[in-house]
């Protein structure tokens, strides 16, 4: 059974899916899926054993080719692209249609939303069922492909929302799981209650059998933030995929993206006249 809306990706209420399938949306390679289920009392040297072996490469050069199942119908397809073009107007990362390469994303309508983690190498699949058709969603599952993981898993999210136990259907207990800070990059960027990887507030929730709403599963500590609006990529969702695409310095369509984060591109003719000013007063100086 599948649960979707507006505000929350289409979700897996009963473990019923494909058998790596964790976190609501992540596929695991098989490595990865011994790492996760190996015993709390495990040795560190086991788990630094399967931690090598779980890691997953980037994309070579920030190009990801793929391939559209034909089962897609064209407004499906179009969907797919513009998400697509959304990620490659604010970075360097490049999608292409596969022709000879041997790492490529298979973008498929099979039974939910969901993707690797990272390029693992050969053929990997992405699924989005019908449900998914959404932009957010897309580039959500898109930005899983790239290397991603969920911003509502970070070690360090008990410091920014509240987790509300009671609320979370019991199954679903473990897509809280917190992925260990030796086993995800993120970036030296801080929490971010905006990113289109955080899941939304009602995220595996159980359903008020008055209300028929579901109820909240997380809860900002920072009052003045909601978790319902998570629909496009944050700004530093943005800066974070041109440092994965090791793209920091390339000027990208509407952004200038430098070294303190991104700039506006009404913002760069400023930065060029305070720069010549600056060039001008060091003249004057010598």
């Amino acid at each position: 059974m599948l649960i979707s809306s507006l505000y929350s990706f289409e979700i897996r209420k009963e473990k019923n899916g494909p058998e790596n399938l964790r976190y609501g949306d992540i596929m695991l390679t098989e490595a990865q899926r011994r790492r996760i289920d190996l015993p709390r009392n495990a040795s560190r040297k086991l788990r630094a054993h399967f931690r090598r072996e779980a890691i997953t490469m980037p994309w070579i050069n920030a190009v990801v080719p793929y391939t559209l199942s034909p089962k897609f119908g064209l407004m499906e397809k179009m969907t797919i692209q513009k998400a697509m073009r959304k990620i490659e107007k604010v970075s360097c990362f490049k999608f292409k249609q596969r022709s000879l390469e041997i790492d490529y994303l298979t973008i498929l309508p099979l039974d939910g939303c969901y993707s690797y983690v990272g390029r693992i190498g050969g053929a990997q699949d992405l699924s989005l069922s019908r449900g998914c058709m959404y932009e957010f969603i897309i580039i959500h599952e898109l930005l899983h492909a790239i290397g991603f993981e969920h911003e509502h898993q970070r070690f360090d999210r008990d410091n920014f929302i509240q987790i509300v136990y009671k609320n979370i259907e019991p199954s679903q207990y473990h897509n809280f799981d917190k992925v260990n800070i030796h086993e995800v990059t993120t970036f030296n960027y801080k929490y971010d209650l905006k990113s289109i990887m955080h899941y939304d507030e009602t995220a595996f929730g159980k359903v008020n059998h008055i209300t028929k709403k579901k109820l909240v599963t997380m809860i900002p500590l920072d009052k003045s933030i909601s978790l319902d609006d998570n629909l496009k990529l944050s700004s530093w969702d943005i800066e974070k995929l041109n440092i994965a695409g090791n793209c920091q310095s390339k000027e990208i369509e509407n952004v200038v993206i430098t070294e303190k984060g991104i700039l506006k591109k009404h913002l760069k003719m400023l930065c060029y006249l305070i720069n010549f000013i600056s060039f001008l007063q060091m003249e004057i100086i010598i």
